[in-house]
């Protein structure tokens, strides 16, 4: 049985530090002045930036693609209004992914007031979105160790998704986003300790849910 700390998804992490090395080529600073400067249309550097990470984070929190669409568009725009509050106290990636955090909470509070994750065509389109993330072998895979680490990935989105929104955040920032520790402490405004912690519980409560459906697939 595959290892459950494939939460450290070897082609996820490869993904995120290519992605994130492309980020260094751009001074977020330096565009964030000229967009305060008056140049607001530089504004669409920092989304193509990203947009990407803002994307795929909304995508895992909600599990349906129109509605994380919708909620990364949101981040973008409370971000545009807010830049004048930005200080550059930390790095720009941060400040932005606490808005995210922010603007997914009151987005996972109006879906469940409308009954949205208790429709079943809405069920089955979080279902292919899912799917769609579970899609992470490795070209260098043969045929059946790509399925079989697709059939896997599988569960552990559909695990995610069955968490908690506090534990399924924080799991998505670290081990897929692969955020550092330092980062996750700034994020959510929490001290180191509690942060390993709080990763903790969420790797152990995702372990099990995985550990729960794979017994089942075998019956």
């Amino acid at each position: 049985m595959p290892c459950l700390k494939l939460m450290k998804v070897d082609n996820l992490n490869r993904e995120a530090r290519e992605h994130r090395q492309q980020e260094k080529e751009i001074d977020d600073l330096e565009v964030i002045e000229r967009i305060l400067g008056g140049e607001v249309n530089d504004f669409a550097i920092l989304v193509r930036k990203y947009q990407k990470g803002i994307y795929n984070y909304a995508l895992r929190m909600v599990g349906h693609e129109e509605e994380a669409r919708d909620l990364a568009q949101d981040i973008f725009v409370a971000a545009y209004k807010g830049l004048k509050g930005f200080r550059g106290e930390s790095k720009f990636s941060t400040w932005l992914f606490r808005i995210a955090i922010n603007q997914t909470k009151n987005r996972l509070k109006y879906l469940r007031r409308r009954h949205f994750f208790d429709d079943e065509q809405h069920t089955s389109e979080s279902r292919e979105a899912r799917d769609a993330f579970a899609t992470l072998s490795d070209p260098k895979d043969n045929p059946e160790e790509a399925f079989l680490k697709k059939d896997f990935n599988s569960l552990i989105m559909k695990g995610l998704m069955e968490l908690p929104p506090e534990a399924r955040q924080i799991i998505i920032l670290r081990d897929i986003e692969d955020l550092s520790y330092e980062e996750l402490s700034q994020i959510m405004e929490l001290n180191l300790g509690t942060v390993k912690s709080r990763l903790h519980r969420a790797r152990h409560a995702l372990r099990k849910v995985v550990e729960t459906k794979m017994a089942q697939g075998k019956k």
